[in-house]
């Protein structure tokens, strides 16, 4: 390897050992990525939660509803009251699909959330939910 040398005041040769570390152009760099890792995790952990809320919703329907059928009224209703006490701010009732099949109703809720990030640069989350709903008959109320 080479080493640099430097003459020292009386004559003789000084060597200099490599230097270790990070520059100043190395630090900028590193705190600017830092500062968008920072900035994305800010942006996204909200709708996330919101996401998982939105999740665990639809799962406890699902266990609800094997117990006792509910007409759609009640289901919307159902999912009003949750919306707003887990304070779901992206999605409302009216985004929830409802298709009927031969036995179920199946209950949908697919959505997506545009979540500005950098000037004109967007995080863009999508979220899909689905449930399979027993059809309140006649005989089962």
């Amino acid at each position: 390897m080479f080493e640099k040398r430097m003459l020292k005041s009386d004559g003789g040769l000084l060597t200099f050992s490599r230097q270790s570390g990070m520059t100043v152009l190395g630090m900028v760099i590193l705190g600017g990525l830092f500062f968008l890792w920072l900035l994305f995790i800010i942006k996204l952990v909200p709708v996330y939660i919101e996401g998982q809320s939105v999740k665990s919703i639809f799962e406890t329907f699902e266990e609800e509803v094997k117990k006792k059928p509910k007409v759609k009224k009640e289901i919307e209703s159902y999912f009003s009251k949750f919306f707003q006490v887990n304070n779901v701010r992206n999605v409302s009732v009216k985004d929830i699909e409802f298709e009927n099949k031969k036995s179920v109703l199946i209950v949908t809720l697919d959505y997506s959330v545009e979540i500005p990030f950098i000037s004109n640069v967007y995080l863009l989350v999508k979220f899909n939910n689905r449930v399979e709903a027993p059809k309140l008959t006649a005989s089962s109320s």
